[in-house]
């Protein structure tokens, strides 16, 4: 990507027909680090370097909209998002597959994401995600019930992890998962450098 960058000048797009949740993953921490005026914009462009679909596009931000409210206090933020669709700009078909995650709170997780899809494409690992963080009544029972649940259960996590971090706080992910974690402090360096607003 650098070196066709350093020769063309241009930020190259990924394939139309991506599906997978790899763009989110590259637009996150451009997310966290920018101004709130520049969020929404810098996220699209990071976004587009390996995802250049609608798809992605549509799930991404409206996981980043999930991010936002929770950072903001809302400690219900799916249900937040599905009640005012038009106000946080959502695209019907997401709108749709958030009202399906909601009226599924009933339904055995592992059961729920096998019916919507164990791989990391959208809108099966968006709506599994989403599903793990309203049944759960903790950050590691959020996580755990993602990992249970098999298939491509690291793209769940991610946003499981980084939805639940964002409702419960730092201080919620049990302490021997950071212990074992060997990059914690240079981690916990990098977040304490972050001014999220």
């Amino acid at each position: 990507m650098l070196e066709n960058f350093s020769r063309t000048e241009e930020i190259p797009v990924g394939p139309e027909t991506a599906g997978e949740i790899d763009g989110f993953c590259a637009t996150l921490p451009v997310w966290l680090v920018s101004k709130p005026e520049q969020r929404t914009t810098l996220s699209q462009k990071a976004l587009k370097i390996v995802a250049g679909g609608c798809l992605c596009e549509d799930h991404a931000l409206a996981f980043l909209q999930l991010l936002k409210l929770a950072l903001s206090g809302e400690q219900y933020p799916i249900h937040q998002l599905a009640q005012n669709p038009k106000i946080y700009g959502l695209p019907q078909q997401v709108t749709k597959e958030i009202e399906q995650v909601i009226s599924a709170s009933e339904v055995d997780h592992s059961e729920f994401v096998q019916q919507v899809g164990k791989a990391c494409r959208y809108s099966g690992t968006f709506q599994g995600a989403l599903h793990a963080v309203v049944k759960a009544n903790s950050y590691e029972e959020g996580v755990r019930l993602s990992i249970s649940a098999g298939g491509c259960n690291c793209s769940r996590a991610i946003q499981v992890g980084s939805l639940l971090g964002a409702i419960h706080g730092e201080d919620k992910i049990p302490k021997e998962w950071l212990d074992k974690t060997g990059s914690v402090t240079e981690i916990q360096s990098i977040l304490g450098k972050l001014n999220i607003e």
